[in-house]
């Protein structure tokens, strides 16, 4: 999977893009990214780009539960502030079916408050709105 990392210290985030097989290496290299980058901020929101490009058909639900523990794991060591958000942006049906699918796995047990997207706009949107704020 290929990736670019953004940050908008104006907006308060970070914007991952993803691109190419989702697989969890991956995943891991751009997150390492993230916290790297000199711009980057434990408080910062995250919106997470699933492009077009992103390639869901290796993916099956043990895949899932691995990504869900490594960014459970990494959300509890590299994020901080009262209310951190991440937003999952996707255009696409089967890969919004995906992230709603990852919602239902995470439940309520992150310290993160999670959103799902049709545009990155809606969710830097969403970012701007008070925490707690409904999706709209």
């Amino acid at each position: 999977m290929e990736f670019s990392v953004d940050i908008n210290p104006a907006n308060h985030c970070a914007i991952v893009g993803l691109d190419g097989p989702f697989v969890l290496p991956s995943l891991e290299r751009a997150c390492t990214r993230l916290i790297n980058h000199p711009d980057w901020r434990s408080d910062f929101d995250i919106a997470l780009v699933i492009r077009n490009e992103t390639d869901f058909n290796e993916v099956t639900l043990d895949r899932l539960k691995e990504v869900q523990a490594f960014m459970g794991g990494w959300n509890a060591e590299h994020r901080s502030g009262p209310n951190p958000r991440t937003a999952i942006v996707c255009n696409d049906d089967f890969k919004r079916v995906m992230a709603d699918l990852w919602l239902a796995l995470v439940g309520n047990e992150w310290p993160i408050e999670l959103g799902i997207f049709t545009s990155t706009q809606d969710a830097l949107n969403w970012f701007a709105r008070p925490a707690n704020a409904a999706q709209t």
